[in-house]
């Protein structure tokens, strides 16, 4: 079983710090961080994590670290707080991580279920932050945990990470954040790792700073139109195609205030109030079915939400004796090992001067064209990042 580790931030206020957020560090020490991730130890890559953490941490919120699985093999019990929560200490911080020696299991529940039990009874909400490489080692449910701590009235929210993991994994950590109404980001490699805690440590300044204000922020009338496009969009390189039959989910004040199940409306508008919301796509029209879901903050009047699937790139050409020729070309994906003809992909026809060139969300499509009077049929696998050609033999069946 392949272990993770946690970077968590418990942010609540104490009289002690005078309303002041705090946080506490989980450190994942488990033996999984020797392993390697383009080459590197994870653990250096946790520690070059911290290390930039730290450089950018805000002094004025008070900060501890825990770590588990750092002393002894096989030991579920193995969790440890050699800092406790306090006014930022960068050096013995540091100093700390750096003496880290992966060694044993990795019990997420437990250590989640022992930091959560110092917050009980406190009526001010916390933050916690998972960055995982894999499942946990010692309890079957880490989510069913996650539940239970807030059913159990401790106030918290999850923000996960999953580092370099399967898509099991990227489903059980994503489930942690929703079942504590957190925000999941998948990171595969140390470049999006820095990326997203990035964006993690941005949420802790802006809950700061609505935390101080004196009043709330007025309600406003939100226009929010759901976008789904492909990464290829985002590069500003091609406009990606086949992206229809898109599965919309939107919750505000705690509510689900919008389910689109409509096929044909894969570019809702609805309208809301200005402040948080979450938002979740489904893609399920693939071999690959994509999830992508987050925290947004609306604005009064207009807003557009785009969600940015992945995708590859493929060019067609078909040739007749070597040169390019004229054909018609049918994508269809193939969806649960089968091909949906009632959901076509893309269309086109080649020339002797140029190919068909697609960006598809990634998966299986099979293709389904006609040169010189011949049918030509067969399966292409579309890639993340990858750009390919298929070259069709219109001489093929002579």
């Amino acid at each position: 079983m392949r272990r993770l580790w946690i970077l968590a931030f418990f942010l609540f206020s104490l009289q002690l710090w005078a309303g002041a957020p705090r946080a506490m560090i989980i450190f994942d020490a488990s033996g999984s961080m020797w392993g390697q991730v383009d080459g590197e130890r994870k653990i250096d890559i946790a520690r070059r994590a911290m290390r930039d953490l730290l450089r950018d941490w805000n002094p004025q919120i008070p900060l501890g670290l825990t770590v588990y699985g750092h002393r002894r093999k096989g030991d579920c019990n193995d969790i440890e707080t050699p800092i406790p929560v306090g006014p930022l200490d960068r050096q013995r911080m540091i100093r700390a991580v750096e003496g880290i020696r992966p060694k044993g299991k990795t019990p997420i529940a437990r250590a989640l279920k022992r930091v959560a039990a110092q917050f009980r009874g406190s009526e001010d909400p916390a933050t916690i932050i998972l960055i995982s490489d894999g499942k946990e080692s010692c309890d079957a449910d880490p989510c069913a945990t996650a539940r239970e701590l807030r059913k159990s009235g401790i106030r918290f929210v999850a923000h996960v990470i999953g580092f370099h993991v399967d898509r099991t994994t990227d489903r059980q950590l994503a489930c942690i954040a929703r079942a504590t109404g957190g925000s999941y980001f998948s990171a595969r490699n140390a470049a999006a790792l820095n990326r997203a805690i990035t964006q993690v440590a941005k949420k802790i300044t802006r809950v700061t700073k609505i935390e101080a204000r004196p009043k709330k922020a007025a309600k406003l009338p939100a226009s929010v139109t759901l976008t789904a496009l492909g990464e290829s969009d985002r590069r500003g390189t091609v406009k990606t195609v086949g992206i229809t039959g898109v599965h919309w989910w939107v919750w505000q004040d705690g509510k689900a205030v919008y389910a689109d199940n409509d096929p044909m409306n894969h570019q809702p508008e609805i309208s809301l109030h200005s402040g948080e919301a979450r938002v979740r796509m489904l893609y399920p029209d693939s071999s690959e079915p994509q999830t992508l879901e987050r925290n947004v903050t609306l604005q009064g009047g207009k807003n557009r939400i785009v969600f940015y699937l992945k995708d590859g790139g493929v060019t067609i050409e078909a040739l007749d004796h070597g040169a390019r020729s004229k054909s018609s070309v049918h994508l269809y994906p193939i969806i649960k090992g089968k091909v949906d003809e009632s959901k076509e992909a893309d269309w086109c026809i080649t020339s002797p001067r140029k190919g068909c060139s697609y960006h598809l969300p990634i998966g299986r499509y099979y293709l389904k064209g006609t040169c010189k009077g011949q049918k030509l049929e067969g399966e292409i696998t579309v890639r993340e990042n990858e750009e390919q050609t298929v070259r069709l033999d219109c001489n093929a069946g002579k």
